[in-house]
C-alpha cells in the first residue's frame, strides 16, 4: 500500500507571532479556510485516481483556531479510506479540556505536535512570547491528563536553543509526553529577521555528537549526514529515528491551496483547486534538486549517500536552491 503524505497548513490566522515563524501574514485572505472542504473533496479523488494512500499533519497558522471548520474537516477525513493517519501540529494554547475530548473522538487522530523551543520560559519566551513557556506546559500536562492522544514536543534548533537539547529531553520526560522532534530553523518568512540565527556546520555536528552520546546510538556523525530532521521517541528505551529530505514523496498544501515541496521550501509548484495534484507531482524541478549535476558546490560531487543537502535553507538564504548546503560537514570522507 503506497503513501503519499501531507502537511497541510489549514489556515494563517494566528494566536501568537513567533519570530521565527515560516509565514509572512497572519490573516486569510477572504476567509481561505472556507476551501477546506472542497480541498480536502479533491484530494482526496486525486489519491483514489492514483491508488495512494495518506498520512497528514494539519497545522496553521493555528488549526485550534478553526474551531467547528477543523472539526468538520477532521471528520470527513477520519472517515475516508484514503487517509491513514492524522496529527495535529499546535502551539497547545487553545487546547481547553472539551476540545481535547472531541478531538479524542477522531480514531486516525493519533497524535498532538506542540511546539517549545526552549526548556525553560527564558529561552522559550525570547521565541514565541512572553508568558508563553508557562501556558503551553500547563496545556500539555492537561492533555496528558485527559487526552489519549499521543503528545510529542515539537522543537526547532536554532543558535538560540541548540545547547538546549538535553534539557528539552528531560523537560520531556518530567511532563511524561512520547518524545521530542527536532527540526532546524530555516529562515523564511518572518523568521528571515533572524537569519543570523541559522546553525553553523560545526554547531549542527555538535548536536549531532550530542544526539549519539546522549541517545548512546552506535553511530557516526557521518552516518546521520542525510538526516533533515529527527524523532526521539521515549517508550521504554530511548529510540531515535531519521527524517531524510522527502521532496517528492510529500507536499505541502497551504490554506489557499498552492502546494509547496515543502512549508520550509515555499516554491510553487501548483495549486490543487486549479491543477489537482498533477502539476505538481510531474513537476522537473522536484527531480533537478535530486540530482548532482545540477547541485552546486560540495554537493556536486558529494559521496554520501541519499543526502542531497537541505535545498530549502540553500533556497533561503541564497535565493537558489541549487546552492551548496552550508550546514553540511562533510569532509570528503564516505561514511
Amino acid at each position: 500500500m503506497e503513501t503519499f503524505n501531507f502537511q497541510w497548513h489549514i489556515t494563517n490566522r494566528c494566536n501568537l507571532r513567533c519570530h521565527h515563524c515560516y509565514q509572512e501574514k497572519f490573516q486569510d485572505g477572504e476567509r481561505e479556510e472556507r476551501h477546506l472542504l472542497r480541498v480536502a473533496h479533491l484530494l482526496m479523488e486525486e489519491l483514489e485516481k492514483r491508488d495512494l494512500h495518506t498520512v497528514i499533519n494539519i497545522t496553521g497558522g493555528e488549526p485550534i483556531i478553526l474551531g467547528e471548520e477543523l472539526f468538520s474537516l477532521l471528520g470527513y477525513l477520519n472517515s475516508h479510506s484514503r487517509v491513514e493517519e492524522l496529527m495535529i501540529i499546535t502551539n497547545g494554547l487553545l487546547l481547553e479540556k472539551d476540545i481535547l475530548f472531541r478531538l479524542g473522538e477522531y480514531q486516525k487522530l493519533t497524535t498532538l505536535k506542540i511546539s517549545l523551543e526552549g526548556a525553560h520560559s527564558l529561552t522559550n519566551d525570547a521565541v514565541r512570547g512572553r508568558g508563553v513557556f508557562d501556558k503551553v506546559v500547563d496545556k500539555i500536562r492537561l492533555a496528558e491528563e485527559i487526552s489519549s492522544l499521543e503528545v510529542v514536543l515539537m522543537f526547532t534548533l536554532s543558535k538560540k536553543n541548540v545547547k538546549e537539547f538535553s534539557s528539552m529531553l528531560a523537560l520531556s520526560r518530567d511532563l511524561g509526553v512520547e518524545g521530542v522532534m527536532i527540526e532546524r530553523f530555516i529562515p523564511q518568512g518572518r523568521g528571515k529577521e533572524m537569519e543570523e540565527a541559522v546553525l553553523s556546520r560545526e554547531e549542527w555536528r555538535d548536536f549531532i555528537e550530542e544526539l549519539i552520546e546522549v541517545c548512546e546510538l552506535e553511530c557516526t556523525p557521518y552516518d546521520l549526514l542525510p538526516y533533515r530532521a529527527f524523532w526521539i521517541k521515549r517508550e521504554g528505551e530511548i529510540e531515535v529515528s531519521g527524517a531524510l529530505c522527502n521532496l517528492g514523496e510529500a507536499l505541502c498544501l497551504m490554506p489557499e491551496g498552492t502546494i509547496f515541496p515543502c512549508r520550509r521550501f515555499p516554491y510553487p509548484l501548483g495549486n490543487i483547486l486549479e491543477d489537482g495534484l498533477e502539476k505538481a507531482l510531474d513537476s522537473p524541478f522536484l527531480t533537478t534538486l535530486k540530482d548532482r549535476k545540477h547541485l552546486k558546490g560540495r554537493c556536486s560531487h558529494c559521496q554520501v549517500e541519499s543526502c542531497y543537502g537541505c535545498r530549502a535553507l540553500s533556497y533561503a538564504l541564497f535565493a537558489d536552491p541549487y546552492c551548496e548546503d552550508v550546514q553540511c560537514f562533510w569532509e570528503g570522507i564516505t561514511p
